[in-house]
């Protein structure tokens, strides 16, 4: 028994608000995600993702960065911390607050065709976001 996986980096010392790289998760159920912060970081990070693809006009990811509209579709995702099993709502996200944090959590990506992150309200510090996509087989 296999499991079919790929790893990407979306996020890498991002040290501003805005979008990572969007990356296509469409041939994989799950994703394990770790965000590590350095420098002190202050700011929030939440996921993103979208079905937008194969049934719409463009193969093309959304532009995480607009608003979600009917031609560019996407929504912010729940994940499960890995340390306790509890829920990060998509609109929370995850928070550092002056103290770098190491996490390790899953998202289901049954369906989605992308996902991406999104740090918000920055003051501080530095985030880099990596993602281990797996079917499970």
């Amino acid at each position: 028994m296999s499991r079919d996986t790929q790893k990407y980096i979306i996020l890498d010392e991002k040290a501003a608000t805005g979008h990572g790289n969007a990356i296509n998760c469409k041939d994989y159920k799950n994703a394990v995600i770790t965000i590590v912060t350095t420098a002190s970081a202050n700011f929030t990070v939440k996921a993103a993702g979208s079905i937008q693809g194969d049934d719409l006009a463009s193969e093309a990811a959304p532009n995480f960065a607009a608003a979600s509209t009917p031609t560019n579709q996407w929504s912010l995702i729940q994940m499960i911390d890995y340390a306790d099993g509890s829920a990060v709502n998509g609109a929370t996200g995850v928070a550092a607050t002056g103290t770098d944090i190491s996490r390790t959590l899953e998202m289901n990506t049954n369906g989605l065709e992308w996902i991406d992150f999104n740090v918000t309200a920055y003051v501080a510090g530095k985030i880099t976001v990596k993602v281990l996509l797996l079917d499970n087989q």
